[in-house]
């Protein structure tokens, strides 16, 4: 089943409303899967939804659901972000590792 999206959030078959996976984090204008719990450049979300999710969606789509006014975080900014800024405060609908690991330098982490 291929569900689609738009402002609605409307499954094609059934017609019956779908809770959207991604937000955004305002704070640090990052777009979310809720359901994977992890941050998604800007321009792999239509693939992370269609391959993840089954819901086809095009950029416009996402940026018109997320309310956005201008492209949020890009890979390329998102690699910058990670070498060079801390990370203040938790990021939105991405869990707090406690038991696990992290790198002191990148802030990578693993459970």
């Amino acid at each position: 089943m291929v569900e689609q999206f738009n402002n609605h959030m409307e499954v094609d078959i059934s017609e019956e409303p779908v809770e959207s996976p991604i937000s955004i984090d305002p704070l640090y204008n990052l777009i979310i899967c809720k359901h994977c719990e992890v941050a998604l450049p800007f321009e792999w979300v239509v693939s992370h939804l269609k391959d993840n999710h089954e819901i086809q969606v095009t950029l416009t789509q996402v940026s018109e659901f997320l309310g956005l006014e201008e492209q949020a975080m890009t890979l390329a900014e998102a690699e910058n972000w990670i070498k060079y800024f801390w990370v203040g405060k938790a990021i939105q609908n991405i869990p707090v590792i406690e038991k696990g690991h992290r790198c002191n330098i990148c802030q990578y982490s693993i459970h």
